[in-house]
């Protein structure tokens, strides 16, 4: 099985447009999408870089390592997958966050990655991957009282947000931090 459709789909892309950029029939595509005709690996690489994904996304293999949420911050593809460190015990629900800027200084440094495990548990003081206001961040969150929170960066330089618990989404909290430098 393959994912060609899904990712097609969710790009917005016609089978008919994709097949154009491929060089290649709709309907070769189309049983290629549907698992009638094998998938070849030297297609599946060329599909993967048109749609700009991963080619373990198009194929559907399961890769190991943590699948960093934001790649783009090193360029590169989505679902690009991290290699876990000995130390870090990391389940099939664990990511990874590339830290894109200095608000967490000195905890986290820019792009330190933050190991993330999206494990649904209450609220506590701690550090957690967020969306608030149509954004992504990772901030230290300390609880006023059952309807308020406070949001916190490390760094002094930006100040805490105050706001109600109903206006934050946890994508998961921080487990590790993981140094990386860029070569």
């Amino acid at each position: 099985m393959n994912n060609i459709k899904k990712i097609r789909k969710e790009k917005n892309i016609s089978v008919t447009e994709l097949a154009n950029l491929l060089g290649m029939s709709q309907s070769n595509l189309t049983k290629i999408e549907n698992n009638q005709v094998e998938l070849k690996k030297e297609l599946a690489n060329k599909i993967a870089e048109v749609l700009k994904v991963s080619i373990n996304s198009i194929t559907n293999e399961k890769q190991e390592g943590i699948e960093l949420i934001n790649p783009e911050i090193y360029n590169l593809l989505p679902h690009t997958h991290w290699n876990i460190p000995p130390q870090i015990n990391a389940s099939s629900t664990t990511k990874g966050y590339i830290m894109p800027d200095d608000t967490m200084q000195p905890t986290l440094f820019k792009h330190s990655i933050a190991i993330i495990d999206d494990i649904k548990t209450p609220i506590t003081n701690g550090i957690y991957l967020i969306s608030y206001n149509n954004q992504t961040i990772l901030r230290r969150l300390q609880i006023i009282d059952n309807k308020s929170i406070k949001i916190i960066t490390d760094n002094t330089a930006y100040p805490p947000i105050q706001t109600s618990i109903t206006d934050i989404d946890i994508i998961g909290q921080i487990t590790h931090i993981m140094s990386v430098q860029k070569i």
